[in-house]
Order: C-alpha cells, then sequence, then structure tokens
C-alpha cells in the first residue's frame, strides 16, 4: 500500500498488515475537522515502519502502538 502524500486522518487500520506500507513526510496523519476536533490515523497493531519522516509532522490524534520509527528525525 502506497499512502505517500495521502490523507489517512480518518482512517482506521487498526490490526491490519502496513509492514511493507509505504509513507512519506507529506503523508498527513492527523487533521483537524471544521468543528476543531483531531481526527488522526489509527495505525495500533500494524507494524507499520515510519521511515526516513523528517520535518513537521502533525500527529496529534494519532494511535501508534506497534508502530516502529526507523531513520526519522
Amino acid at each position: 500500500m502506497d499512502f505517500r502524500g495521502k490523507d489517512i486522518s480518518d482512517r482506521d487500520f487498526s490490526n491490519q498488515d502496513l509492514s511493507s506500507a509505504q509513507f512519506d513526510s507529506q503523508t498527513v496523519f492527523s487533521s483537524t475537522d471544521e468543528f476543531g476536533v483531531i481526527k488522526g490515523a489509527n495505525l495500533s497493531g500494524t507494524n507499520a515502519v515510519l521511515r526516513d519522516l523528517s520535518g513537521p509532522i502533525d500527529l496529534r490524534g494519532v494511535k501508534l502502538a506497534g508502530v516502529r520509527f526507523e531513520n526519522s528525525d
């Protein structure tokens, strides 16, 4: 799965295998709706690897249990 540059802030991927999924610094993990409510992707239990991410990345509200960060600032 290729999530580079995609908005996944409203997605629930819990317990799906995302170990080979691709993310980049342009992937939108968190956003705010029109009422000011923060939405964050649920990546819990996915074995996702967030690799080579740099710069300001908003992870507010994102569920990250079981996610690995590699070579990321």
